[in-house]
């Protein structure tokens, strides 16, 4: 499907949808908290139960979801970078003890959301570290075997760049890891900046404080992360499952969507607040300079819950 033919399918389905202005820029496509393996969360058409040969049944929500996953590839096709900024699976569910998972084991749910992420088809991959809870168990890093299956780019942030070309866009040594806690990069001369986690509140009017927060908590840390005579272009966080955009004069900071309904733990301080945001992110990056940020939300009607009448009782 090339851009025009998925542009006009996308309107069709009630999508606003905004194509970058020179075929000099560079898209940047960014998900987070993806969460295969819990039964609320998007997973491929036939995801698999190694162990048993079994194939997950899909309900209507988990077609819904698949559907929207398509639907942002045909929105973003093969960007110049995709970014999965944490918690690509849901994990073991531990403390649940496997509960609202189709499959407790990690490798059958790293198997599906490689299917989900190789659909993207970018340039490369790249990864930060998500909540531990999601994604480790004692040393072993369910991410970084996930990014090395994608060949994703390395980084790591104690590279001596004035003696290594590069550093920051490949593995440095082989003891290195694939995904780091946060991501410092340049595209196009922008310099970027992704961590997974940030603070999350319920309530939608305080929502963009987070991100203020971020982008002037790292304008004092400039000479620190990044050098005192430059401005970071995007700052990009994960963690909240909903979409908030901030833009000062230098800096677009936004968190983005997840791609889970809420489950039982979100309820555990009420029901309002709590709907999710489901989609990504696509940043576009400009020769001149010029920064883009758009989003792609699903504008499906999730089935609504059922409203029980209950006035006449037998």
């Amino acid at each position: 499907m090339n851009v025009k033919t998925a542009t006009a399918f996308l309107k069709q389905k009630g999508y606003e949808v905004r194509l970058g202005r020179s075929s000099a820029s560079k898209t940047l496509l960014v998900v987070s908290d993806i969460h295969v393996g819990n039964i609320y969360a998007v997973c491929s058409a036939e995801p698999t139960i190694a162990n048993t040969a079994q194939v997950y049944r899909l309900p209507r929500r988990n077609q819904l979801l698949l559907e929207h996953w398509m639907d942002c590839r045909d929105w973003c096709q093969n960007p110049h970078l995709m970014i999965i900024n944490g918690e690509p699976i849901d994990g073991p569910n531990r403390k649940e003890q496997g509960g609202d998972t189709w499959s407790s084991d990690p490798n059958d749910q790293i198997d599906d959301v490689e299917r989900l992420l190789r659909m993207h088809n970018p340039r490369r991959y790249v990864f930060t570290r998500g909540s531990n809870y999601h994604v480790k168990d004692g040393q072993m890093s369910y991410e970084e075997v996930l990014a090395r299956r994608l060949n994703a780019l390395g980084y790591n942030p104690d590279a001596d760049v004035q003696n290594v070309r590069h550093a920051s866009v490949k593995r440095m040594g082989a003891h290195s890891r694939y995904v780091e806690y946060y991501l410092w990069f340049k595209v196009l001369d922008q310099i970027c900046n992704f961590t997974h986690h940030t603070s999350y509140t319920s309530r939608h009017g305080q929502r963009a404080n987070a991100v203020s927060n971020e982008m002037s908590s790292l304008e004092f840390d400039r000479g620190w992360y990044y050098p005192a005579d430059r401005s970071i272009a995007i700052v990009g966080r994960g963690h909240v499952h909903y979409f908030t955009l901030v833009q000062s004069p230098s800096t677009t900071g936004f968190t983005t969507p997840g791609w889970k309904l809420p489950d039982g733990f979100l309820f555990k301080n009420g029901l309002g607040g709590t709907r999710p945001h489901i989609g990504a992110v696509k940043v576009i990056i400009e020769p001149n300079g010029r920064i883009e940020v758009d989003k792609l939300l699903s504008k499906t009607k999730f089935p609504k819950p059922y409203i029980a009448d209950w006035t006449e009782l037998n």
